[in-house]
């Protein structure tokens, strides 16, 4: 499928027109065009891998959870 809507910032994950890589289109905001990223077939299985891995750590308990950088604790609205 190669349709990006705006709306909902989609991310597609197809290969290329060559058929040589894995191509990932994320979808743009106002005023840009979108990203294209081309991934070979090792990389493609790397990112899956990871993302596979974060998500499934989303599932454990937070009770180590810290903010990113000391700094974001001074900082108010």
């Amino acid at each position: 499928m190669r349709r990006t809507d705006d709306r909902t910032r989609e991310i597609q994950v197809e290969r290329d027109p060559a058929g040589s890589s894995v191509e990932l289109k994320i979808a743009a905001s106002a005023g840009n065009d979108p990203g294209i990223v081309h991934l070979s077939r090792e990389d493609a299985r790397r990112l899956a891998a990871l993302i596979l891995y974060h998500a499934a750590r989303l599932d454990g308990p937070q009770v180590n959870w810290q903010l990113p950088h000391p700094d974001l604790a001074r900082r108010s609205a």
